[in-house]
């Protein structure tokens, strides 16, 4: 297993074990084309790509708002992360594990430098802090329902993006 897909499987273990069934069962892909930098695929338009974008965006400046610091905090990296992951995961669902981190890192560093990036990815809640281990999951749900939108929106969702 390389060291992406090392981290997204650390990634998912953590906070969402159904993910683990549905990783091992991810098809290969062919040596085709990437596609950009987002690693979801070459088919996607530049339009869906800023709308992405401007999502990610508005719900970072949400959650800065919410902080009121100046300060980066991990936990809203983290909480950004797993909107993330779930946005991306219906462009992913047929990927192989790197494609959909690949996915998840160039959407974050949009908002975020790349040293914040890994550690979002690679962050768990403190112990004892119970309502963000418990808002994970529901914040991930949240962003693959914005996520579904615009797959049926610019997609038809008639497939999965694969290369």
């Amino acid at each position: 297993m390389s060291l992406v897909e090392n981290q997204l499987a650390i990634f998912r273990k953590r906070f969402w074990p159904r993910f683990l069934n549905r990783m091992d069962g991810c098809p290969p892909t062919g040596n085709g084309p990437q596609g950009d930098a987002m690693s979801l695929a070459p088919a996607l338009s530049q339009s869906l790509l800023d709308e992405l974008d401007r999502r990610v965006t508005a719900v970072a400046a949400s959650l800065k708002q919410r902080q009121q610091t100046e300060l980066p905090d991990p936990r809203c990296d983290l909480l950004l992360a797993t909107y993330v992951l779930g946005l991306t995961t219906p462009f992913c669902e047929s990927s192989p594990p790197d494609q959909h981190l690949g996915a998840i890192r160039n959407r974050l560093a949009h908002v975020m430098p790349s040293d914040r990036v890994t550690q979002a990815l690679l962050a768990t809640p403190p112990d004892g802090d119970d309502w963000y281990a418990n808002a994970l999951e529901p914040i991930e749900a949240i962003g693959r329902k914005d996520g579904r939108e615009f797959f049926i929106r610019h997609a038809g969702g008639a497939d999965s993006i694969q290369n």
